[in-house]
Order: structure tokens, then C-alpha cells, then sequence
């Protein structure tokens, strides 16, 4: 935990430390994170009874993930947390497939091992690849972000590597949280105040939108809806932005701003 968090500031440090404990950093490695959903919702709400039963239930599932993860990755080393497990993965030499193909492997089998046997599904973030013992904070960090993402964009059980988060990966790391509140404002503030006074569902349509590529009859399939009211939905939305939808400025556009609510939807809930 303290290679993970970042409390050991010198490398010979954390070698004599390893050394003392048989452990070797000397492959190419990276962090995974195992997080229980829902977990410590379920735990707030339950009986002290119910609670210990709770308790009993994350040691089976924390056991059951470090022997799926310890059949890919011999040289493995965890610690866990009140609703998570994190790994250091060490790539073995003798893989005949990649890092990231033996990651994936191993994360889907944690995956539907810990739903079918416990009925609880897991979401998992993985870091980037270090050859630096000294770095594996940094892909710890990576693998938490990766945990939130998951959760803002799948809710629930999914995997999902830091270098394939795209531009949300740029979102998490802005600072500037007022700039990218009035961006939000600026492309989504009308749609918003219509729906909330009118019940419009003109954010949910157009989130359907850009998932389907923009392609209406897709759209209004997805949605149980008439083409016609999906057409009708459109032009609404154009009169409300003042803007064409069949600008792809317009669309990049909007699709980061449909990003970034749901990044901001999150930290409200979170918070």
C-alpha cells in the first residue's frame, strides 16, 4: 500500500523493503483496481447483522479475485480497501500474449467469476504500464480514474483501461471547474431548463443521438419512439440552441458537453 500511495519517497527504500519481503520488480508492470458496486451504499444501509454478513461476503469475493488474478499474474502483490482490492501486476516473460491482452483476460474472468458466484458485480480500472517501481503510484491513480469513469459512463460493471478513456481522461484533470460549468451551461442550459419544466427529454434524445452516430432511425428505435417525433425532437432541439445538428462542429461540440454532465452528475451524487 505505501509503493501504491506514494508515502515511500526513495527507490532504495522500497527495494530493501521488497527484498525483505521476496518481492521483485523487475518486468514491466501496472495497478489494477477491483471496486465492489455499490458496496458501501449497500453497507450504509443494512443492519449491524446485515453489516457483519456484508463483511463476510467482500472477504469472499476479495479471495475469490486475488486467486483468478494470481492464476495470470504469478508475481502479484495487493492491498485492500473498505470496497476495493488493488493489484500491482507484474508481466510474466513467459506470456505468449501481450500485457494489455492478459490484463483484459484477467479482468473479464474477475468479472463474471465474482457475479456468478456472489451476485455482486466488480468494476475494474487499470493503469498504465511502468517500468519504474517509483511510477506505480501514478498508474494507481490512473486505475482509480479509470474505476470513476467506468462508473459515470457503464454505472456498473465494466473494464476499463486509463489509455482507452479518451477525452475523459482530459475532463478528470481539469481544474478550472467554473470554465467547464459555463460550457455546460452555454451548450446544454436550454435543453436542461426545458426538460425540467416540461418533462421534453430533450437531453435523453439527444444523448441517444450521438450514441447511434447521429442515424434518426436508430434513434427512434432505441428510444420506442415515431420517426416522425424523433424529427419532431430535432428541430425542437435546433430551435433551442439556435444551432444545426447536422454541423459536425455542432456535434463535437455537443457530445463533450454531454461528457461533462456526466462527469458532473457524478460528483454531485458523490458528494
Amino acid at each position: 500500500q505505501d509503493i501504491i500511495m506514494n508515502t515511500i519517497k526513495y527507490q532504495d527504500e522500497v527495494e530493501k523493503r521488497a527484498f525483505s519481503l521476496g518481492w521483485k520488480f523487475l518486468n514491466p508492470m501496472r495497478v489494477m483496481v477491483v471496486d465492489i458496486d455499490d458496496f458501501k451504499l449497500e453497507y450504509k444501509m443494512v443492519s449491524t447483522e446485515e453489516a457483519s454478513n456484508l463483511e463476510i461476503l467482500r472477504e469472499k469475493i476479495f479471495n475469490n479475485v486475488i486467486e483468478i488474478v494470481r492464476k495470470y499474474f504469478r508475481e502479484s502483490y495487493y492491498s485492500t480497501f473498505s470496497d476495493s482490492i488493488a493489484f500491482i501486476l507484474s508481466f510474466p516473460e513467459n506470456s505468449t500474449i501481450s500485457f494489455d491482452a492478459l490484463t483484459e483476460r484477467c479482468a473479464m474472468e474477475v468479472g463474471e467469476s465474482s457475479q456468478f458466484k456472489y451476485r455482486h458485480t466488480v468494476t475494474q480500472g487499470i493503469g498504465t504500464v511502468t517500468d519504474s517501481v517509483m511510477e506505480l503510484h501514478r498508474s494507481y491513480t490512473e486505475a482509480i480514474k479509470s474505476v470513476k469513469t467506468g462508473l459515470i459512463i457503464n454505472r456498473k460493471s465494466s473494464i476499463n483501461f486509463y489509455d482507452r478513456l479518451g477525452v475523459f481522461r482530459i475532463l478528470f484533470n481539469v481544474e478550472n471547474e467554473n470554465e467547464i460549468l459555463e460550457f455546460l451551461r452555454m451548450e446544454l442550459g436550454k435543453l436542461t431548463e426545458s426538460d425540467e419544466k416540461y418533462n421534453t427529454q430533450y437531453i435523453e434524445t439527444l444523448e441517444v443521438l450521438d450514441n447511434h452516430n447521429w442515424n434518426l432511425k436508430r434513434s427512434c428505435e432505441y428510444m420506442f419512439i415515431h420517426y416522425n417525433t424523433m424529427k419532431y425532437r430535432v428541430r425542437k432541439i435546433e430551435e433551442l440552441l439556435g444551432k444545426d445538428l447536422n454541423s459536425n462542429e455542432v456535434r463535437s461540440n455537443l457530445n463533450l458537453a454531454l461528457k461533462i454532465r456526466k462527469i458532473v452528475s457524478y460528483r454531485i451524487v458523490k458528494n
